[in-house]
């Protein structure tokens, strides 16, 4: 997972589940400003993520409909609407 800007993110994975930095064709230009993210690590090897606009929690487990979550975060606002990565397997 890559934080390319505070509302866009990369999510790349490999079969053998090491981290894949290759270029892509969506993300060929990736040299963007670093944005501001904080990260925390729970004991149970999860992650919770946080920019502006966005709140992401990852359970650590490879990529699918129950590891990972992203939250869109509105300024004013507490949470809005929720998707999961199963949303985008279509």
């Amino acid at each position: 997972m890559t934080i390319l800007t505070d509302g866009l993110l990369r999510l790349e994975t490999t079969q053998d589940g090491m981290f894949e930095d290759r270029a892509s064709t969506f993300a060929i230009n990736r040299d963007f400003p670093t944005p501001k993210f904080d990260v925390t690590k729970k004991d149970n090897g999860a992650m919770e993520i946080v920019t502006d606009r966005l709140f992401i929690t990852w359970t650590g487990e490879a990529f699918g409909p129950t590891s990972i979550m992203v939250t869109l975060r509105r300024k004013g606002e507490s949470s809005t609407r929720v998707k999961n990565y199963q949303d985008s397997l279509g």
